[in-house]
């Protein structure tokens, strides 16, 4: 029995554990791998075939370098904007976890692709987005998406790609986006910027403002957001310890009783 309850609470802490943090990290890396440019190619595209393994979307533009990732010498692969490619493992957008919403014809999408010489792969993620344009598009993001790390993280690879890849200097910590002006001034964006949230139907709920909100000091904002964070780890730990509290409780019980008999 004791066994048995110890094994209980190593699950439980686990899964207290990957509730606070797994999927913000993952999300995270694979944006910053595509600011890295990690991937053959980047782009914006609009679904044109949803198949089973493999689906076909219609390439608008092309983002950021036309140099394979692996190496640097090798040939440029050739434009493909214009073109209908196929893809495969086009399942599911980023940040779409807990929505019941796939991929299907006609969406605009952002996608990170990698070539084999035959098909395309999805890289480093695809993005639901309004636009097929980098100088008009915004993310399409689930309502119940309202993290300030996962909607910086977005920011981040919005000003990106605003750019058309041009300016690679963007780095999410602290609840916050970081860059450089031309002098090599630090830049701090607090805010969400590039989002419109979308129901269940597919329909805006709201979006993020368009307004300035770049500084040097105005860490405010994101400390009032990222406290929302603190809040739903501290009540995560909280649990974890009134668990842990009950087992050993439960624990000390059997074993008086173990020792009685």
């Amino acid at each position: 029995m004791k066994k048995f309850v110890l094994t209980v609470l190593s699950i439980l802490i686990f899964a207290f554990s990957s509730l606070s943090g797994f999927s913000a990290s993952e999300s995270l890396d694979r944006i910053e791998a595509i600011i890295a440019g990690k991937q053959d190619k980047l782009v914006f595209g609009t679904v044109s075939k949803i198949g089973s393994s493999v689906s076909s979307i219609s390439v608008m533009e092309e983002i950021g370098s036309d140099v394979p990732e692996d190496d640097e010498n090798e040939a440029e692969i050739p434009s493909i904007v214009g073109q209908e490619i196929e893809i495969s493992n086009l399942s599911s957008y980023m940040y779409f976890d807990s929505v019941s919403q796939t991929p299907k014809i006609g969406d605009n999408i952002l996608v990170s692709l990698t070539f084999d010489g035959n098909v395309y792969h999805v890289k480093n993620g695809v993005f639901l987005v309004n636009e097929a344009s980098y100088g008009t598009f915004k993310f399409l993001v689930p309502e119940g998406v309202d993290e300030t790390d996962s909607l910086m993280e977005l920011t981040a690879l919005y000003k990106f790609v605003s750019s058309n890849g041009k300016n690679a200097d963007y780095t999410v910590k602290n609840s916050a986006v970081y860059s450089h002006d031309i002098n090599n001034n630090e830049i701090r964006t607090t805010e969400p910027e590039g989002i419109v949230f979308i129901d269940e139907s597919g329909a805006k709920t709201k979006e993020t403002s368009e307004a300035s909100n770049d500084s040097s000091n105005s860490g405010i904002g994101a400390y009032q957001k990222s406290s929302y964070t603190w809040i739903k780890a501290a009540a995560l730990i909280l649990v974890g310890m009134i668990v842990g509290a009950f087992a050993v409780r439960l624990i000390a019980k059997l074993e008086k009783r173990s020792e009685m008999k």
